[in-house]
Parts: structure tokens; sequence; C-alpha cells
């Protein structure tokens, strides 16, 4: 699990970082282009960090029905 944590983390940071940067160009430019990418980059951050809950939640059920059956 600790290496989906760091990839996880390591994949969020530019993802989060280039949603900042977009979202800043069009706080100070006012066109649709940066809000668009900005979005687009937070809802794949949100896709992430829901992903990788899923995989640590199923894999502590899986592990759990594993201790159940032995």
């Amino acid at each position: 699990m600790k290496y989906l944590f760091w990839t996880s983390g390591l994949l969020l940071i530019p993802l989060i970082g280039s949603s900042i940067f977009f979202f800043s160009l069009y706080l100070g430019t006012g066109e649709h282009v940066p809000k668009a990418r900005a979005v687009a980059l937070y809802r794949w951050s949100v896709v992430l960090v829901l992903g990788t809950f899923n995989i640590w939640i199923f894999t502590r059920v899986f592990q759990g029905i594993a201790a159940l059956m032995r």
C-alpha cells in the first residue's frame, strides 16, 4: 500500500499544480480556455484521489475476507 500512496501522491502534485496554474491564468485573463483546463485537471485529481481510496478500501475488505476464511 505504501507504493500506491507514493505513486498517487507523486501523480497528484503535478495535477494540482497545473490546475492552480491554469485557474490563476483564468483569473488574470478572464478567458475560458484556461478555466476549462483547470476544471479538467481538477476533475482528474478527484478521480485519482477517489480511485486511490477505493483501492485502499477494497484491499482492506479482501484482507478481511481472507482472514475470515482461514
